[in-house]
């Protein structure tokens, strides 16, 4: 090794111990300094979100499913014809009931009501999704009726001393 690689060697290794020192003074100032705390509480957030949104974006590439923006929803519910839209809610009104019926049934088997208001909400839910299923949310008559209904749900939980929103999913 000659006197200039020697030399460039030592002219770097006293530039690396410059850069390291500089680096140390001016982490210890970061870290004193609340402003610079937050840039990096920010950096580090934007960073996530990035990575969260192509990882997002790969996912739903992957697995071939692209995920729906709330206009293309409502786009494709205007394509709707009025007895598939009826149709579509008479399903989600025999969901409902179903969900709530396991809810009740749940609260049943925790003790919170008893075997008679278990039998009670379970007859109301079943009235309840019988008449929802005659109503259209689309007729402005049969939508005044299931304020009514919802009404006379509310009056009818407050008498028995029950939870309005056992059978107010049903609605």
């Amino acid at each position: 090794m000659g006197k200039d690689e020697k030399a460039k060697k030592q002219h770097l290794g006293n530039s690396l111990r410059k850069i390291k020192s500089r680096f140390s003074v001016g982490l210890s100032k970061v870290k004193t300094s609340k402003l610079a705390l937050y840039a990096i509480v920010l950096l580090v957030g934007i960073g996530i979100g990035i990575g969260g949104s192509i990882l997002l974006t790969d996912t739903s590439q992957s697995t071939g499913v692209i995920p729906q923006t709330s206009s293309q929803t409502k786009k494709s519910r205007t394509v709707l014809s009025d007895k598939e839209k009826l149709q579509l809610q008479y399903q989600r009104v025999d969901e409902d009931v179903v969900k709530s019926k396991d809810r009740v049934e749940d609260d049943l088997i925790e003790k919170d009501i008893t075997q008679a208001q278990y039998d009670l909400i379970n007859k109301k839910i079943d009235e309840v999704a019988k008449i929802r299923k005659t109503l259209d949310n689309t007729d402005d008559n049969d939508r005044s009726k299931l304020r009514e209904l919802k009404v006379e749900v509310r009056k009818w939980s407050d008498d028995n001393n029950l939870k309005y929103s056992y059978v107010s999913r049903v609605l």
